[in-house]
């Protein structure tokens, strides 16, 4: 009777040893899709960053009253940086493989009640979050380029610089026509959109690179 006992027990031990060893995989991949997520969202939240910074600088110059020569140049090399083009779409692909494959293993039921629990969906639905967010501004951007497009707004700036660096000491009476193309309810709208969405999006990225980091940090606590 006690060789059966010790047997069932040692038998128990193997098992929940597995099963840690098994969980603790399932972890380990779930640590390296968000440490993946992380990364790709801080490259994002750059990008958006710099489109924002130079968005502003664009609508401070276009509301000036007069430009000098100074001004305009400015002016052309923030329209022609590709790092301002505010027509580009930028959408945060996390990496769920991790937690879809925990959720359909059965071991996550034995994270009931745990902080990491509660981080794990907290950080899913602030992926829920950031992919309405972002849905919202691009489908918003989209519109605004149909827009700017169906007026050749850029084809009309593209002449017009043109013309202003081939006659440096004619360009103040073109200086007019410049603001207005810059001020075109759809490019306009378009800057004053990139220049507050770094904002608003960047309180949801830090959001979830707090919960990420945090989820990190108890993963391996669980090791």
């Amino acid at each position: 009777m006690i060789g059966i006992l010790i047997a069932l027990q040692i038998n128990n031990w193997n098992t929940t040893r597995q099963e840690h060893a098994e969980l603790h995989g399932y972890l380990n991949n779930i640590k390296k899709n968000i440490e993946f997520d992380l990364a790709n969202v801080n490259s994002i939240m750059a990008k958006r960053d710099t489109i924002s910074a130079n968005c502003q600088a664009i609508l401070a110059l276009a509301s000036r009253d007069s430009l000098s020569l100074d001004d305009l140049f400015s002016t052309v090399t923030l329209l022609g940086n590709e790092n301002n083009n505010i027509y580009v779409e930028f959408y945060f692909i996390p990496d769920q493989s991790g937690f879809e494959v925990l959720k359909s293993s059965g071991f996550l039921g034995k994270l009931n009640g745990t902080i990491l629990e509660s981080k794990l969906y907290e950080y899913n639905y602030t992926l829920k979050q950031i992919a309405e967010q972002e849905r919202s501004l691009n489908e918003f951007v989209e519109r605004m380029e149909a827009e700017t497009a169906s007026n050749d707004i850029w084809g009309q700036l593209v002449i017009l610089m043109t013309e202003i660096e081939n006659d440096l000491e004619g360009y103040s009476p073109k200086l007019g026509t410049l603001r207005q193309l810059i001020n075109h309810p759809p490019l306009k709208a378009g800057y004053v959109r990139g220049a507050i969405s770094g904002g608003w999006l960047k309180k949801y990225y830090n959001k979830l690179i707090s919960i990420g980091e945090d989820i990190v940090k108890e993963i391996d606590v669980v090791k």
